[in-house]
């Protein structure tokens, strides 16, 4: 077999042995080189071939419960890649769930069997027909061990027994190996099914007894079997745990248990009837072996427990029908009368049953009632529900099961006592409701999370505030804080829920932490509303606001933590009102001194004393409503101080009501009979109201008093006091008005509008000497009122006349009758032109605004109407006023353009003129003349003055009388002359230095007044040398020089000179005599050379 082996092993395997013998091996370095995998060519199928070999396929799928229905395109397609795609040697089709499916590797789901299809490596289909032969498949399914048995026992077994090639040592190891191997796979596979199966060795059972006895070898391996045997059979008998998912054994469980027991001792039992058992042991029993007796005393032992067994079941089985109604029942009482029932069916057990009235099996029966209980309540609480926003719901199912679990207790103490002296029974107390007080503890945490829930939480069913508003300073932030109390609370939930499924299962330990951390959660939010609360009352003014502070978070007084603190705010609101009526009542002991600005005194007094204990009042009734609060200790006795405080206030008011009453004046009949108006003696022209104000003052304490709920007395009439405020309003409306319109005016005005203003005094007369308080004014006061609105139009359109006028004025003072340029010099023709068109621009201006004084002038005219007569001296002077503001204004914008004249002719860097000098017939001469130039600039002042002319003055316009006209009076103005002389001094200078300025080019004068030729003739008389002929002609180079450096243009004062035409004539008249001294030098140089 070795050989064999050997045969098989792959070639690398032998490579790696040749290796290792080598004894060079470190030195050896072998190159791995890699090999190109070749891609495996892809069949090529047609679509019908495709599809014909996927219908072999779905023809030959085999699986427990398979339907053809199943097959789908899924399916399909898995099939076509697989057949297309050779790298694939496997395909795998099984059912994931109730999906039929494939896959190309091993599935990942569970599954009952699978099929699988299998091919070589890079084998094609080629030949279809061949596809059933070459394809190789197969079935699968879960039971991996019983599969394995099942082969080992009926395959390798017989064919290791009918081995003739191994040796009896080697057979015989491996013989006691596949017994051992045996014996675990059988045990550990039907282990799994919940029963207990012996694996009986087929060797020797075909063999006579005697001949097995002989074989030594086989004597100890059934030897080593039947110690199995031994030790399966007392770890079955020893094996009374249950199968109970968390431990929570119900009696039913228990009857199910020996059931179960009692089935699986009974089925080890008839194994024992099995031939082959009984002839292994005869055949040990022959050979005397000692592992016998072990085995029989197990059997005995078993015997015994199926004995116990068939007595438990019966008396288990009155508990199990019971116990299940238990989980039926909602009410209280019928629960407790179950329980009662129960208990007595276990105390009956305890009585009749021989096996189970021990105390420790009593203890059980108990505890397991205990879980069924426990079980019961799990069960029927939704923890889901509770968690999702159910408080109260969590609350009242808790609350019910606490009820439960405790009447249980209850009715097993009183069964106990009273059946104290029947049995004798030594119960273990704490095993018995060590579960439920545990679940109880479980049921508390649960009700602390509803609890704070409802405090905390918004759910349904909850009292806390949906939203928090709080009345006092920085409410939005404290409202954020309580958002972000709900908020971490909401996560706290959150996490409660990821382990909502360890909260009644009593046997989670991580429970612990959960809750530990939740309660460390509400101890945070404890704080944080503790530090709220302070916070909140530090910054609130009032009580009201401390009262609403406290209805806003209210709820959370429920909570141990906050009650403290809640409790000595609320103690803190009762003694600050306290120490406000101790305040208030202190108040009215040493009398009220100070009274709101807009009350007269008394009524004042009495309404701030009423305002504050009215204020009190509502306090105390506030605090009153408040009843949801919990008791103050302090609250009676400061009630008790209020109703004190409160008949000393009523005191106090009525003291001050009676003591204004006596202070009214018994002459106020009289006051009524007086005047509206008079004239005041403080502000001469202006109106008085002529009341007596008392009465004014009297009234408005009557009408506090009255409103304030005091007595008034009989002597003041009240309906009069409307009638009496409402003529004191419109007689003062009218005199604020006429007062208004009259101060609005000066002294000087005043004496303008007299007439006017003497005529609306005469239609107020009425209220001065006629009208008295008794009477009613509002059948006049309208016609009061336009009398004086008369009065004041024409004075608005005065002021508002006489403002235009101004800004006119204004207009006419800023305006230049014409300006000189200095950008640029002007030809003289030009610059009379531009005067000449600025004037008339001027002019027009001029006359513009003219027309616009006089328009306005006119409309007061027109205003003012027939008292026009009537003022006398008073509108020609108005008039003459407004011809000196003209004439002023006048007077400065022609001294302005003047100005801007002189400026002008000052100016040496920017002329105003420009002129050329030329050369002609008369010599050099200024075009245009010297004469025209000085004849322009000295027009200018006249230009102006021509204006002024034309302008007609005021008085004139409205016919009368005036002292001038305006031309006039301006050319006998001091300022008009004097810059009348700067500018004909200035011209004068100018037209000075023009002269000199020409006077300066006669130096070239001799080039054009002498006679070129008479010169020459008289120049041929003389006898040059040629040195004198050179410096002759080195003198004409020089004045060309000369003449170059001259500049072409020159600003002289305010006049721009061009000296070009000049320069150009002076150059061709040197040239021309330098042209006629050549031409002698050359007759004169050809004579001498002719004459040699």
């Amino acid at each position: 077999m070795a050989d064999n082996t050997a045969e098989n092993l792959p070639d690398n395997v032998s490579e790696l042995s040749s290796f290792s013998d080598s004894s060079d091996e470190g030195k050896r370095i072998e190159e791995v080189l890699p090999i190109a995998e070749e891609e495996a060519d892809k069949p090529a199928y047609n679509d019908e071939d495709l599809d014909t070999l996927v219908g072999f396929i779905r023809n030959m799928i085999y699986l427990f419960d398979y339907d053809s229905n199943d097959f789908n395109d899924e399916v399909a397609e898995v099939i076509k890649l697989w057949l297309i795609d050779v790298n694939y040697p496997l395909m795998f089709i099984y059912y994931d769930g109730d999906l039929l499916s494939a896959s190309l590797s091993f599935p990942k789901c569970t599954f009952n069997d699978l099929m699988y299809f299998m091919r070589e490596p890079d084998q094609l289909f080629n030949v279809i027909e061949r596809f059933h032969d070459d394809l190789m498949f197969g079935t699968l399914h879960n039971d991996i061990e019983g599969s394995l048995l099942v082969t080992l026992e009926q395959v390798y077994g017989p064919l290791m027994l009918s081995n003739t090639e191994w040796s009896d040592d080697v057979k015989s190891h491996v013989l006691a190996a596949y017994n051992t191997f045996m014996t675990f796979l059988t045990d550990i596979h039907h282990k799994l099914s919940g029963f207990t199966l012996l694996y009986v060795p087929r060797e020797g059972s075909d063999m006579n007894v005697q001949e097995v006895v002989l074989n030594r070898a086989t004597i100890k391996r059934l030897e080593a079997v039947v110690i199995e045997w031994t030790s399966q059979i007392r770890s079955t008998i020893n094996d009374t745990q249950h199968s109970v998912p968390n431990d929570l054994i119900c009696p039913s469980d228990e009857y199910d248990f020996w059931i179960y027991r009692h089935e699986i001792l009974c089925a080890i039992q008839s194994q024992f009837k099995n031939i082959n058992i009984q002839h292994i042991l005869e055949i040990l029993d022959l050979a005397q072996s000692l592992y016998t007796k072990p085995l029989r005393d197990v059997l005995n032992e078993l015997m015994k427990e199926i004995e116990v067994a068939e007595s438990n079941i019966p008396f288990l089985k009155l508990l199990v029908d019971p116990c299940f109604a238990i989980r039926s029942l909602d009410n209280e009482d019928d629960l407790c009368s179950q329980l009662i029932y129960v208990m007595h069916i276990i105390r009956f057990i305890g009585e009749d049953s021989s096996h189970l009235r021990q105390d420790e099996c009593i203890t059980k029966l108990f505890l397991y009632l205990s879980n069924e209980i426990v079980s019961c309540c799990r069960q029927s609480i939704d923890i889901e529900k509770i968690l999702s926003g159910s408080p109260l719901y969590g609350i009242e199912v808790c609350n019910i099961k606490i009820n439960c679990c405790e009447s249980y207790k209850i009715i097993y103490e009183e069964m106990i006592e009273h059946f104290k002296d029947t049995f004798t029974w030594k119960l273990e107390y704490a095993v018995i409701f060590n579960r439920i007080d545990a679940f109880m503890q479980r049921l508390y945490d649960t009700l602390e999370i509803c609890h704070a829930m409802t405090i905390f939480g918004k759910h349904s069913g909850s009292d806390a505030y949906k939203n928090y508003r709080f009345s006092c300073n920085n409410a939005e932030m404290y409202e954020d804080k309580c958002n972000q109390v709900e908020a971490i609370f909401a996560t706290g939930i959150e996490k409660i829920q990821t382990v909502s499924g360890s909260i009644l299962d009593i046997n989670n330990k991580e429970w612990y932490t959960s809750i530990a951390h939740f309660r460390e959660m509400l101890k945070n939010l404890d704080d944080i509303i503790e530090n709220l609360l302070s916070n909140v009352f530090l910054v609130a003014d009032n009580l009201e606001e401390k009262i609403n502070v406290l209805i806003t978070i209210l709820n959370f007084y429920k909570r141990d933590g906050i009650r403290e603190s809640f409790m000595r705010k609320i103690s803190e609101i009762w003694n600050a009102f306290k120490d406000e009526l101790t305040s208030l009542s202190k108040t009215v002991s040493s009398g009220i001194n100070h009274y709101p600005t807009l009350f007269p005194k008394k009524s004042g007094q009495y309404a701030l004393l009423r305002i504050k204990f009215e204020r009190i009042s509502r306090l105390k009734d506030l605090l009153e409503r408040c009843r949801f609060f919990p008791q103050c200790s302090e609250s009676d006795e400061i009630l008790t101080l209020f109703e004190s405080c409160e008949k000393q206030v009523k005191v106090a008011l009525k003291t001050c009501n009676d003591l204004w009453i006596k202070s009214v004046s018994a002459d106020l009949g009289s006051w009524y009979h007086r005047n509206l108006i008079c004239r005041s003696q403080i502000r001469p022209g202006l109106l008085e109201c002529h009341i007596e104000r008392r009465m004014l003052v009297i009234f408005e304490e009557a009408y506090h008093f009255k409103v304030s709920g005091a007595v008034v007395p009989s002597t003041i009439d009240m309906d009069r006091n409307d009638h009496i405020k409402l003529t004191f309003d419109n007689v003062i409306r009218i005199i604020l008005y006429f007062n208004n319109v009259i101060s609005s005016i000066s002294d000087k005005e005043r004496l303008f509008f007299k007439p006017m203003i003497q005529q609306t005094e005469r239609k107020l007369e009425p209220l001065r000497g006629k009208l008295t308080w008794e009477e009613d004014l509002g059948e006049y006061i309208d016609t009061f009122v336009t009398n004086v609105k008369d009065l004041l139009d024409i004075i608005q359109v005065y002021k508002k006349e006489n403002t235009r006028i101004s800004n006119w004025m204004e207009s006419i003072y800023n305006i230049l009758l014409f300006k000189l340029k200095h950008d640029k010099g002007q030809q003289l023709p030009d610059f009379l032109n531009d005067i000449k068109n600025q004037k008339r621009s001027s002019i027009s201006e001029l006359v513009r605004v003219y027309s616009e004084l006089s328009k306005h002038i006119f409309r007061i005219f027109e205003t003012l109407g027939s008292n026009i007569r009537k003022m006398g001296e008073s509108w020609a002077q108005y008039v003459q006023k407004i011809d000196r503001l003209l004439k002023a204004a006048v007077f400065n914008s022609s001294l302005n353009t003047l100005e801007n004249i002189l400026t002008a002719l000052q100016k040496e860097s920017a002329p105003i003129l420009c002129i050329e000098l030329i050369l002609n017939k008369h010599g050099i001469t200024y075009q245009p003349s010297l004469e025209s130039i000085e004849t322009a600039l000295k027009r200018l002042p006249s230009e102006v003055t021509s204006i002024i002319k034309i302008i007609p003055s005021m008085c004139q316009r409205f016919q009368i009388d005036s002292d001038g006209s305006f031309y006039e009076d301006f050319l006998q103005d001091s300022r008009f002359k004097t810059i009348e002389t700067n500018i004909h001094k200035h011209i004068n200078h100018t037209i000075e230095e023009l002269c000199a300025f020409r006077e300066k080019w006669n130096v070239f004068r001799p080039f054009w007044s002498i006679n070129r030729k008479a010169f020459i003739d008289k120049f041929k008389l003389s006898s040059m040398t040629s040195e004198a002929f050179q410096k002759n002609n080195e003198k004409f180079e020089e004045l060309l020089n000369q003449l170059a450096t001259q500049r072409d243009s020159t600003i002289c004062k305010c006049v721009e000179i061009d000296a070009l035409k000049l320069k150009f004539a002076i150059t061709n008249h040197i040239h021309d005599w330098q042209i006629k001294y050549i031409e002698y030098l050359k007759c004169v140089s050809y004579g001498r050379i002719i004459g040699k």
